[in-house]
């Protein structure tokens, strides 16, 4: 029987998200109560204007002490660690590769030793 992963009990406000390879210089975000979604079109909290990301690309979430990230339905797919993903639990140092080259880097201080 598989075990369950430990819960890093993250809560709103500890995520600093790193946004980079769009057209503009790297952006932090940091995640609160709210999801945080990506993608090309206003509505988003965070537009990244690049024609690999999907108008709703994906969204970051804290669940249950998880930080999730989900793939929208996007063209060009969602990617953690190079590996392609529809839902993804992600943690400190995780790299998510949003279509071919928009990276989003998740830091969270608290899990670093």
């Amino acid at each position: 029987m598989a075990e369950e992963p430990k819960n890093p009990g993250i809560k709103p406000g500890a995520v600093k998200l790193v946004v980079a390879g769009g057209p503009g210089p790297a952006a932090a975000y940091v995640l609160g109560d709210a999801p945080l979604r990506i993608g090309r079109v206003p509505g988003n909290e965070v537009v990244v204007n690049e024609a690999a990301v999907s108008s709703k690309h994906a969204e970051f979430q804290i669940e249950d002490g998880f930080l999730v990230v989900r793939d929208l339905g996007s063209r060009n797919g969602l990617f953690v660690n190079g590996n392609r993903v529809l839902s993804s639990a992600v943690t400190d140092g995780d790299v998510v590769r949003l279509g071919s080259h928009v990276t989003v880097t998740v830091e969270i201080p608290s899990m670093r030793k």
